[in-house]
């Protein structure tokens, strides 16, 4: 049923070709479908929705909007930097309970007092949050900063690329985190502390990334070496580890990490080849992911879920009975 009703949404831009060059916004509310046009038109959509109604979005980039409403965000695309090619929002404030974000570019999502809030497939330059939330799932996203833990309980992150946490949770509140690839989960510069959150968590299957090293000292002591603090509750469980070391001096000094992991409980973890890095072009190369997803998360599914068309047409004349036939043809891949 909610693909047939999603496939009634595709219909509506061949109805309304003279909008083509506007932000559209469909709300689809049980069999009910209404178009919205223009910059405002997300906002307007919102205001006539209720729990559990479906709005899609063109691409395009809509203005800055709070939902406070349960219902299902659905943009066309999230990873590039081409807007023509995306849904991009750049501020989005989410304050309902059981909300879906699927395909977007968001520039900031800031999350307040929400239960089951589902992300999926979406771009975010930067995640907070400012009251407490419950059940937060993020899926096949990319996200450059993550600020979303301190107030978080029973969060999972499946399938993305987070290029660092800013901010952890609580012992009691520790989050499930699989898949995932984390390029700046540990940085050191010149010195032998840690910087960058880690958060409480059971990391399962993960990419985790140890960077050193200083872009503006000439040299780096050979004595120096990186060290790392691992404690319970988190539980590392097969994920392999990436020493990377900016070097723009033509230093040899190639110490690894070292690692006390405490109390945690661990298993089957792995250190992948270190790198020496001589230019800042290596050090995003090796150490941060592209806006368009191309270095995406293990598993990454970069499209949205809605069907995609594969053809269409429509007669230029009524038949006999004054019926205007309209033929198309999607194309769910998921």
């Amino acid at each position: 049923m909610f693909k047939q009703l999603i496939l009634a949404l595709l219909l509506m831009p061949l109805a309304t070709v003279g909008f083509a060059a506007q932000l559209t916004t469909t709300l689809q509310s049980g069999d009910r479908i209404t178009p919205f046009y223009g910059a405002n038109s997300f906002k307007e959509a919102l205001s006539a929705a209720v729990d559990g109604d479906i709005i899609t979005l063109s691409t395009g980039v809509f203005n800055a909007t709070e939902i406070s409403k349960g219902v299902t965000i659905i943009g066309a695309y999230a990873f590039s930097t081409d807007v023509s090619k995306i849904t991009k929002i750049n501020s989005l404030t989410v304050s309902a309970n059981n909300v879906t974000l699927e395909g977007i570019r968001l520039g900031t999502l800031t999350i307040k007092g929400t239960e089951n809030l589902n992300i999926g497939r979406c771009y975010m330059e930067l995640i907070k949050d400012e009251t407490n939330h419950n059940n937060t799932i993020v899926t096949d996203c990319l996200i450059e900063a993550y600020n979303a833990m301190s107030l978080s309980k029973n969060t999972v992150i499946r399938n993305s690329c987070i290029n660092y946490f800013s901010d952890i949770n609580t012992t009691t509140n520790i989050a499930l985190i699989e898949n995932c690839n984390i390029p700046l989960f540990a940085y050191c510069n010149n010195s032998s502390s840690s910087s960058y959150s880690r958060p409480y968590a059971i990391y399962r299957n993960c990419v985790l990334g140890f960077y050193s090293g200083n872009y503006y000292l000439s040299s780096i002591k050979d004595s120096y070496q990186p060290s790392i603090n691992f404690s319970s509750p988190s539980e590392f469980h097969n994920n392999k580890f990436v020493y990377s070391y900016y070097l723009p001096y033509g230093n040899t000094y190639l110490k690894s990490w070292s690692i006390n992991w405490g109390s945690c409980t661990k298993s089957n973890n792995a250190s992948l080849d270190q790198y020496t890095i001589k230019s800042v072009s290596d050090v995003y190369r090796l150490n941060s992911f592209s806006s368009d997803g191309i270095r995406g998360p293990q598993n990454h599914k970069d499209y949205p879920a809605i069907p995609v068309i594969s053809s269409s047409s429509i007669d230029t004349k009524t038949d006999a009975n004054g019926v205007l036939h309209v033929k198309i043809t999607a194309i769910a891949r998921d």
